[in-house]
């Protein structure tokens, strides 16, 4: 009766540790997006993005890059000013809240719903990374005719 214990107790412990591989596995391919693929065919209407005037002085953002231990890059958005408020995306303006959008060498990678984000699958090499606040409609937010934004370039190696 030991050893049928013994048994069911290694077995029950085998396939705890294969649940958690699995979970473990799922959440981080949700979080490792490929910037590498093609946007070639994409319809990029959208992102042509008229700008709208704020009355926030001193609304700012700044890009911080780091490498990831496990892939990609680690990025942390530094605002001023300004409100991240994912639940008022569509929505009426209200000055000095909204979200972010991410180009990634150029090309529109997503909208940033608050100061941090996961980029895994980055291919090896030089990248500028360029970040916009927005207004709920998406619009970009400008001061004096200057848009509220930044852009930094990442020498990325694995």
């Amino acid at each position: 009766m030991k050893a049928y214990k013994s048994i069911l107790r290694y077995i029950f412990s085998i396939i705890f540790l294969i649940v958690i591989f699995l979970i473990y596995t799922a959440c981080q391919t949700n979080n490792d997006m490929d910037v590498t693929h093609n946007h070639s065919d994409m319809d990029k209407s959208h992102m042509n993005h008229s700008s709208i005037e704020t009355l926030n002085h001193n609304m700012s953002v700044k890009i911080k890059i780091t490498k990831d231990m496990m892939s990609g890059i680690n990025i942390k958005l530094e605002t001023k000013d300004f409100v991240f408020a994912p639940e008022n995306v569509n929505k009426e303006n209200i000055d000095g809240e909204g979200h972010a959008h991410l180009y990634i060498d150029g090309v529109k990678w997503g909208r940033l719903y608050g100061k941090h984000v996961h980029i895994g699958n980055l291919s090896e090499g030089n990248h500028v990374f360029k970040v916009t606040l927005n207004a709920n409609n998406h619009d970009n937010y400008s001061h004096h005719n200057m848009l509220i934004e930044d852009e930094v370039s990442y020498d990325y190696k694995k």
